[in-house]
């Protein structure tokens, strides 16, 4: 499996959630409870998204999120 998929895969069956470290435990629990599969896929924080595989600044990202629509609708893309 592509380690970044679940991060950009939500589905009606399927939600990311974020929650603070020390409570992550709590949330496997909760979700173990309502016989719903959960895994920790990594952490939050810091200024990059890193994939191990494929790391970019959150600048970056961000500047290519908020631009790409328009840069493609403009044929700059």
């Amino acid at each position: 499996r592509e380690p970044h998929r679940p991060l950009f895969c939500e589905a009606p069956t399927r939600a990311v959630v974020s929650c603070a470290p020390e409570r992550a435990d709590d949330v496997l629990a909760l979700a173990a409870s309502h016989g719903t599969e959960a895994e920790v896929l990594g952490t939050t924080g810091g200024d990059r998204l890193d994939f191990g595989v494929a790391s970019v600044s959150l600048n970056e990202a961000r500047n290519l999120w908020e631009n790409a629509l328009p840069a493609k609708l403009s044929g700059n893309l």
